[in-house]
């Protein structure tokens, strides 16, 4: 079948039936990209996930929660870590663009993964608009090699939009690409925003620290107690509850169930929430409608993506060790660290992923720390830390001192922690965790292994500043050491900030201040 094109008066264009019913090119209204923030069951999801979406008209049935999502992904059925890391680093997984459900998709990334999910409506001409969804189709059955840093998601997202609008959404300065940064390139305020529209929905796990902070210091209290008691007793104590606690309930369950879903080896604890929550519905289900009217959830105060902080940073700073002045110069390409602010949704957390510092003593100059990946995950909950299953985490490969003392004492190895963090209140969050490192022989005490332990608080002082303490203890056969650090941010722009930094064991001590520059 066959049919003429206005546009190519000389030209007959080949009709793809499959094509026009599946994808209903003539309903399409707009088309804008979706990013998922990271969840860190997946550590290499971090820095979010970028897609498609292809808006259909209010005629068209179900629409919009039938609009279609083109997604760009590494083919794979390894679990989440650090080896995921490195074979997607280095191209080891095959991908390929995916065509799915936007309703289904986006329910997958907020109640499944328990991510945080932007969508930016583009501007596009119709005839842009057109070249998007019939180029987006050409590409379905190509196969591509997944290179974790510079050519992702938002690489291929992104040549989508480029080749249409001929805006570079790529332009950055290193050879990586996250999707934070397409989302600035496509707002940037020096040229035409692609941006006509922004739309926010929070994952699962957000909306119940909303609602639970909403909740009086009783419906806390009330809430705790449940989720205290043994099961015998929760069916007469639910009768007794504030309404406004049987949805707090209901939200914390649904949470707990996310994030089980994929895991087959939890069937019996999924079955043992389905049961919590039957009993929680058949108390609300029990009691008068007008009696189950629920608070509207607070509003969510959002950072706007494109205003969060560049990933990558030049740091310059010189400091004084036990009277020896130093200088140092800090590279990192996409970092994120305890100090940083976070974007809507995601927690306090540490996530370099390549770095190096150079140091200047004396008259020496010398390679002081190489970071190859260097995670802390708090995954914290807003419930007292005795009822949450939550547990934080660290993984850190590199070149680095045993401490920020120990000059002599730099090894290059794996460490690994595990422990907890809990929220005392919205400004301040501590934790604790515990491990070991297995590394290159250590000169100062000849040792392949160290107990570690770490033990902090983070702090936010005011919006503009936040601090951090420390206290880190290792220990191997024969030695070991103790030191305490405070490190401080002060915000001094969007793209510079100033760290100063104090570290002591009780002989030694080290003062230290400079200036970072972030970007693209």
């Amino acid at each position: 079948m066959q049919k003429s094109d206005p546009q190519f008066s000389d030209f007959i264009r080949p009709v793809c039936e499959t094509y026009d019913s599946v994808n209903r090119p003539d309903k399409i209204t707009s088309v804008s990209i979706v990013f998922a923030s990271g969840h860190f069951d997946n550590p290499s999801s971090y820095y979010g996930h970028q897609m498609l979406k292809f808006n259909y008209g209010d005629d068209v049935l179900d629409q919009p929660t039938l609009d279609a999502s083109l997604n760009y992904g590494a083919n794979n059925t390894d679990n989440p870590g650090p080896l995921y890391i490195i074979r997607g680093v280095f191209g080891g997984y095959e991908a390929q663009y995916k065509r799915n459900n936007e309703f289904l998709n986006t329910h997958s990334y907020t109640n499944v993964q328990v991510r945080d999910v932007w969508e930016y409506t583009l501007d596009l001409t119709p005839e842009q608009r057109t070249f998007i969804v019939e180029h987006s189709w050409e590409v379905m059955r190509a196969k591509f090699s997944y290179y974790f840093f510079n050519d992702n998601c938002a690489h291929r997202i992104a040549r989508l939009v480029e080749n249409a609008t001929g805006r570079d959404l790529t332009n950055v300065s290193g050879f990586w690409l996250l999707p934070t940064q397409v989302i600035r390139q496509m707002d940037n305020k020096g040229s035409t925003t692609l941006v006509k529209g922004e739309t926010y929905v929070p994952s699962l796990k957000t909306v119940f620290s909303k609602r639970y902070a909403q909740l009086s210091g009783n419906q806390k209290e009330q809430l705790q107690a449940y989720l205290e008691a043994e099961n015998d007793m929760r069916k007469a104590s639910v009768l007794q509850i504030d309404a406004a606690v049987l949805f707090g309930l209901l939200d914390y369950y649904d949470l707990e169930l996310a994030k089980l879903k994929e895991d087959q080896e939890k069937a019996e604890q999924m079955r043992d929430i389905h049961q919590q929550r039957s009993i929680i519905l058949a108390e609300m289900l029990r009691r008068p409608a007008s009696a189950m009217q629920r608070e509207p959830l607070q509003p969510i105060e959002v950072q706007p993506l494109p205003d969060t902080r560049q990933p990558s940073s030049v740091r310059l700073e010189s400091g004084v060790h036990d009277g020896n002045a130093f200088g140092r110069l800090t590279v990192r390409a996409a970092n994120n660290d305890m100090l940083d602010a976070p974007i809507t949704g995601q927690e306090v957390s540490k996530f370099i992923m390549g770095a190096a510092q150079l140091e200047y003593g004396d008259t020496d100059l010398s390679l002081r720390k190489v970071v190859a990946l260097d995670i802390v995950n708090f995954n914290t909950n807003p419930l007292p830390i005795l009822l949450t299953r939550e547990y934080s985490w660290g993984f850190r490969m590199d070149y680095s001192p045993r401490n920020e003392l120990c000059a002599e004492c730099r090894s290059a190895g794996v460490e690994g922690t595990i422990g907890r963090a809990i929220r005392v209140d919205d400004e301040v969050l501590v934790y604790g965790l515990g491990g070991g490192r297995v590394h290159t022989k250590e000169n100062d005490t000849g040792s392949y292994a160290n107990l570690v332990v770490q033990v902090g608080s983070v702090m936010n002082v005011t919006r503009m500043m936040n601090v951090q303490l420390e206290g880190r203890y290792t220990q191997s056969i024969k030695s070991e050491d103790m030191s305490l650090q405070m490190e401080t941010r002060h915000v001094l722009g969007k793209r510079v900030d100033l760290r100063a930094t104090a570290v002591t064991n009780g002989d030694e001590h080290s003062l230290s201040a400079g200036l970072a520059w972030h970007f693209d």
